[in-house]
């Protein structure tokens, strides 16, 4: 059994945590099989560390939790999500982050059964902000299980474009701190964002474009450019897809 105060735990969760980093940086880079492989070797650092230790840590728990969610093993990433926040009296720990990628995990599943709708997800990014009211991430994924399409409800269109423009809030209220760089940060929600636009325009007008209803596309087009601008390669990632499937779903062709 490990010793749960020895420097090799902390080596072990630090090289778990860097196995992580890759996983995210390689899914990034659309390389799907290496993402994976570093996600299986977090997986292995984290369940040493809890399998070596008579109470692992909510954190190892979490950090388990969330290599499995790159792997696709959502129902094995929820069980440790729940490990990571359960309490001797049943109640939940104050764990902000537990919960933020707890409800990405449920989202990711129900993204991938084809389920555009998923309050069970956005239920989980509410309780993270709840406990951390200036989460700016989980603001902005809570944004992102709302089903965004020209036939969802108003108001359904409305609270994401809500939570996307409170994530770009916080997001440069951070930036703007001293020592950071003052700037339209957060490209993801700022993508996101153009895609509700985008959606609003395709409600009220289609593509007739010289109706005064379409000011909606120039918010598009804003929030797209500002986004690339931010981060170049934001068009290769998730974001692509949704636009793809949306655009051929409505028969939209860019010339």
């Amino acid at each position: 059994m490990i010793n749960c105060n020895s420097d090799e735990i902390q080596s072990i969760l630090h090289q778990g945590e860097s196995y992580l980093t890759t996983s995210r940086q390689e899914l990034a880079a659309a390389n799907k099989k290496g993402s994976q492989e570093a996600a299986k070797a977090a997986e292995r650092c984290f369940t040493e560390v809890i399998d070596g230790k008579n109470r692992p840590s909510c954190w190892a728990y979490a950090h388990r939790g969330e290599a499995l969610r790159f792997q696709g093993r959502y129902d094995d990433a929820v069980k440790d999500f729940q490990a990571a926040v359960d309490q001797a009296d049943g109640t939940g720990k104050n764990y902000a982050w537990a919960y933020a990628h707890w409800g990405e995990t449920l989202r990711d599943k129900q993204k991938a059964e084809n389920v555009h709708n998923s309050p069970e997800a956005r239920e989980k990014f509410s309780e993270a902000i709840s406990q951390e009211p200036n989460y700016a991430w989980a603001y902005g994924h809570r944004g992102a299980t709302y089903h965004i399409s020209p036939s969802s409800p108003d108001s359904d269109l409305d609270a994401a474009l809500g939570d996307f423009s409170k994530a770009i809030e916080l997001y440069n209220k951070y930036l703007d701190q001293p020592g950071y760089c003052t700037g339209n940060g957060y490209a993801w929600a700022r993508a996101w964002r153009s895609v509700v636009h985008f959606m609003k325009l395709l409600k009220n007008c289609g593509l007739t474009l010289d109706d005064e209803k379409c000011h909606e596309g120039i918010r598009a087009y804003y929030d797209l450019l500002v986004a690339i601008r931010v981060d170049q390669n934001i068009i290769a990632l998730e974001w692509r897809c949704e636009m793809e499937n949306i655009m051929a779903k409505h028969n939209v062709v860019v010339e």
